[in-house]
């Protein structure tokens, strides 16, 4: 319940200025000239801030689904709340680290922005609606508990490999982007979080042994 109030409350987080503006409305008078930079700006600001609100708070609901299937573990800075059910796989019902959720936040103002850029320059025929993101959120976060219970079903190895968990995924993950939201803004930021995503995931593991791990 808490998620899918996180949902609904931070959907509108996901709509870019850029795209509202896409959508035709009639001119109104305005009280007072301003300069556009400075229009940009009011509307740009308070969507930042609730982008960068929602990937702190949802980030941490999708990292504990890798946490609790065995897919990572934290050494460090970690964060760990409740005793699992025994049909969650024992260990604790929450589990994440300190530096996740801003981590999560950074993610989601770079992919809102590469949205945002590409939508300003390629603008969608209309924005989506907030029961339409709220669904694309939702989705997103069912596909990230899909990819942790591929990783890592049990016993401990016998999870899929990362080649057929892709085959499983990458499906879905396009079906969802041709229902939901299928402009060329949102799949040039999915694409590149595709790519994007994975190196920095080698980063965070110390580039398979090349360097110290960043947070242990």
């Amino acid at each position: 319940m808490t998620l899918l109030v996180a949902i609904a409350a931070f959907s509108d987080a996901f709509v870019a200025p850029a795209s509202r503006a896409a959508v035709g409305r009639r001119p109104q008078a305005k009280p007072e000239a301003r300069r556009p930079q400075d229009r940009d700006a009011e509307g740009a600001l308070p969507w930042l801030g609730k982008l960068a609100l929602a990937g702190a708070a949802l980030g941490p609901v999708c990292d504990n689904f890798h946490s609790g299937f065995g897919v990572l573990a934290y050494d460090k800075y970690e964060i760990a709340i409740g005793a699992a059910p025994a049909w969650w796989g024992g260990g604790h019902l929450f589990q994440t680290a300190a530096w996740v959720p801003p981590l999560f936040a950074l993610a989601a103002l770079i992919i809102g922005g590469i949205d945002a850029l590409v939508a300003a320059r390629a603008p969608p025929a209309a924005a989506p609606s907030g029961a339409r993101v709220a669904a694309g959120v939702g989705a997103f976060v069912a596909l990230y508990a899909l990819s942790a219970a591929l990783a890592g079903a049990p016993p401990p190895g016998a999870g899929a490999a990362p080649a057929t968990s892709s085959l499983a995924l990458w499906p879905p993950a396009l079906a969802l982007w041709a229902l939901l939201d299928p402009s060329p803004s949102s799949f040039v930021a999915g694409a590149l979080t595709a790519v994007g995503g994975p190196l920095i995931e080698v980063a965070l593991l110390g580039g398979g042994g090349a360097f110290a791990e960043p947070f242990g």
